[in-house]
This record gives C-alpha cells, sequence and structure tokens, in this order.
C-alpha cells in the first residue's frame, strides 16, 4: 500500500511524510540526524582545499495524539534562526505541521503549518541523509519548505489526491530583491504571492509515480507554471528514480538566468532587474543498489538548464552534476553508514555569453546516523 511504503520512507528521515508512522496512541519521539565528513574540493573556478565539515545536524520531534492528531516539527542546528519577513518562521525550520485525518476510514487528510511542498519529485521524497547534491530546481526554482494547508484524498490503497496551497516564497517581494541586488523596476509585488499544487501519488506494483502541476505568483500579473513528473521503480536489491520538470516563469525568482542577463549587459549589482519568460528544464536520475547486508553504492545525475524566450536564449546555463557513493552498514536494524563519495559539477554557457566553463569536484569521507534519541508513549 502506498501508505505503508511512504511511512516506511519518513522513518528512514524522507523529505515528503506520511503520517501512517506516528498515529495511534499519544506518541512522542525525538530524532536526530547527523553527517559529517573529511572532505576535499577542487578544479577549474574553484579553490582547492582539505577541511572537516559538518554536513547536516537536525533535530526532530514527531508523534500523535491519538488515532487521527499527528505533528512533526524539525530544526537544523546549523542554519540562522532568523525568520522569514512572510511567514515569521525560522530559517532554520524545515517543517512544523499538524495532521488531522477525516473521515470513517480517515481517507482525508488536512495538514496546516510549515510543511514540504508537494512537488512531484523522488529527489525530495529521498531521505536527505543519503542525498549528496540537489538540483537546481530544488535549491533555487522550488520553495521546498512552505507555509502552506494541504488537503488530501486516498483513493483506494494505491493512490492519493493532494491539494496544496501555499506562500510563493518565504520572503517577501521587497526583501528577496533587495536581498540578492535587484531592484523593483517594471514590476509590483502581489496581493497574493501564493502558489498552488495539485498532486498525484501512486503506485502500480513495483512502479510508484509522484506527479505533480504547480502555478504561482511572485509579481502581480506574472504567473509561474511547471510540472513535474516524478517516476521511481522498486525491485527487491535495487530501486532507481528520474525525475522531469519543465517550468514556465513569467518572471525569475530563482535569479539564476536573470544574473547571467544583468551580466550579459553590464548592469551593476544592486541595481540588477527581473527578467520576463524564463524556461527551466531538468531531468535528474538515481540508482541505488544493495550488493550485500552491509554494503550499498549509489549513482546519480542531472542535467539542468535554463534561459530567456525573451532575451539571448532559452538556454543560456547548462548544469551537470554527478554522484557515486559507496556505503557501508556495521549495525543491522541501525540507520549507520559510513561512506565514500564523489560530487562533480559542470557549470556550461551559452557561447553568446562569452562566459567561461566551470568545473568542481568533492571527494569526502564520512559517516551518517539517524538516532532516535527518546520514544515514549503516554
Amino acid at each position: 500500500m502506498i501508505g505503508k511504503v511512504a511511512a516506511q520512507e519518513m522513518v528512514k528521515d524522507s523529505l515528503k511524510i506520511d503520517n501512517e508512522a506516528t498515529k495511534g496512541e499519544r506518541t512522542a519521539n525525538l530524532l536526530l540526524f547527523l553527517k559529517t565528513s573529511a572532505a576535499s574540493d577542487s578544479g577549474k573556478g574553484t579553490a582547492e582545499r582539505a577541511y572537516l565539515n559538518v554536513d547536516e545536524a537536525r533535530v526532530g520531534l514527531m508523534g500523535a495524539y491519538g488515532d487521527r492528531l499527528s505533528y512533526f516539527v524539525r530544526f537544523r542546528l546549523n542554519r540562522p534562526m532568523t525568520p522569514d519577513d512572510v511567514d515569521n518562521a525560522s530559517r532554520a525550520l524545515d517543517f512544523a505541521f499538524l495532521t488531522y485525518q477525516i473521515g470513517e476510514r480517515r481517507q482525508w487528510e488536512v495538514t496546516l503549518g510549515k510543511q514540504v511542498a508537494q512537488v512531484g519529485s523522488w529527489e525530495t521524497d529521498s531521505p536527505f541523509l543519503r542525498e549528496f547534491f540537489y538540483t537546481d530546481y530544488l535549491n533555487y526554482y522550488s520553495n521546498v519548505f512552505v507555509t502552506a494547508a494541504t488537503l488530501a484524498r486516498r483513493l483506494g490503497e494505491n493512490h492519493s489526491l493532494r491539494l496544496q496551497v501555499h506562500n510563493t516564497l518565504n520572503s517577501s517581494f521587497a526583501s528577496h530583491l533587495k536581498a540578492n541586488g535587484y531592484v523593483d523596476t517594471g514590476f509590483e509585488a502581489p496581493e497574493t504571492p501564493l502558489g498552488l499544487y495539485l498532486a498525484w501519488a501512486g503506485q502500480l506494483g513495483r512502479f510508484q509515480t509522484l506527479y505533480s502541476y504547480n502555478i504561482s505568483q511572485f509579481a502581480k500579473g506574472y504567473y509561474t507554471h511547471t510540472l513535474s513528473l516524478g517516476n521511481q521503480y522498486k525491485a527487491d536489491r535495487w530501486a532507481a528514480y528520474i525525475d522531469l520538470v519543465y517550468s514556465d516563469m513569467g518572471v525569475d525568482f530563482a535569479l539564476l538566468p536573470s544574473n547571467l542577463i544583468n551580466e550579459y549587459k553590464g548592469a551593476v549589482k544592486e541595481h540588477y532587474l527581473l527578467q520576463e519568460g524564463i524556461v527551466y528544464k531538468t531531468a535528474v536520475a538515481r540508482y541505488d543498489q544493495q550488493l550485500t547486508p552491509h554494503w550499498s553504492f549509489s549513482l546519480k545525475g542531472s542535467v539542468e538548464t535554463s534561459g530567456s524566450r525573451k532575451e539571448l536564449s532559452e538556454n543560456l546555463r547548462y548544469n551537470y552534476q554527478y554522484v557515486a557513493v559507496l556505503q557501508y552498514a556495521p549495525l543491522s536494524g541501525e540507520d549507520l553508514q559510513f561512506f565514500a563519495s564523489y560530487v562533480g559539477n559542470t557549470l556550461h554557457y551559452s557561447s553568446l555569453l562569452n562566459k567561461p566553463d566551470s568545473h568542481f569536484n568533492h571527494f569526502a569521507i564520512g559517516l551518517y546516523y539517524k538516532w532516535t534519541v527518546l520514544k515514549s508513549s503516554f
């Protein structure tokens, strides 16, 4: 059943949350997520260095009050506690939400608070400790942790529909532009800077889907339309996913193409202008193979393009990322993993920009661990 599959992934620290894992009695579980490594960086346009790093440090509190109401709060310990000026939530706060199930068979769910966007992407659903890079789509184009209201409806055992109303960004129109060196010439803040997700999650045997359509507004009268198609297949000893995304942005709040166009025109930072008609495309795939009960490896790669339909080209920036990871789990039943990883990144630019390519290499040896510090029922 898709509910059980999602719950199992959630226990492994997935971004997407299915609250079946906490239903039942009154419960409270305190979780600690840690990831640390010894790493080195090199490449064209990159300063060579070797260092020790705390990649992840997060703490979560999840539980339930009876068989219908559940909650989940999670903070990043290595992020500032500065609140955003739209939802007043700390930037260190991943999410803090309540979910209530409705109906005789609890087939309806309402979720309120800061939560995970209903993006059609298995990259967001993958346990974050096991991801070694994220695409531009999640880092810039999609606001993954949003304050929102979500209504979900289960359709039998294997399908669900989800409707989510959310803030477009966690920062206001003015503060987002100012923080990135832009002025609002030619654009106005909207009266309703909101977005809407319509998502379908399905399971057809071993094949699973996460598909979504999103419409959002950042500047008055300018809308972003995004179609995301997440596809995953799970076998006994291996699993693979591929996510495909197409986004047509009325105005560029991600700012990657806008930065390039402003540089090309010789604009001065702090006086950059927003660009219209932005097109963003991505394909990201991952393959996981369990070699033995203790050894596994993962491969992941992505190709992303972005540009403007109105200035220069739709394909101004090409972003290629690739990763290989070997992992060793010494303790059965514990989510403790030692790893050796390589992450590569190549940025290629259209010849119209006369901008050199850049290359980045990241090698790391480390470990990650998800620890249930406290588990109680009352």
